[in-house]
């Protein structure tokens, strides 16, 4: 994430990867501050090959002033994919204070 400041606009971005033993087919990427879906990104297929079978999302997000938490969630919240670990499909994290 990069950002001018509080107010300003900006993009989260997340890099997806699949690291399965086949392609992905169709799934969702939410992308939630503060426990609020803030948008929602799609990928129609996810190839399993090393050399495509990562790929980068992002969506708009206007932030305000102070701390915020971040979190990913690849896939969900409901699940469309068949897999053997479902484990790895969230991420979370602390982002830098918005001035």
């Amino acid at each position: 994430m990069t950002t001018g400041g509080a107010g300003l606009p900006t993009f989260l971005t997340a890099t997806v990867a699949n690291r399965g033993a086949a392609a992905s087919g169709a799934f969702a990427v939410s992308f939630f501050v503060d426990g609020d879906l803030v948008g929602r990104a799609s990928v129609a297929n996810l190839s399993h090959i090393a050399g495509a079978n990562v790929t980068e999302l992002s969506v708009p997000w206007t932030p305000q002033p102070g701390k915020h938490l971040a979190s990913i969630v690849v896939d969900g919240p409901i699940p469309h994919v068949i897999e053997t670990d479902e484990t790895n499909n969230t991420r979370a994290f602390e982002l830098p204070r918005i001035q």
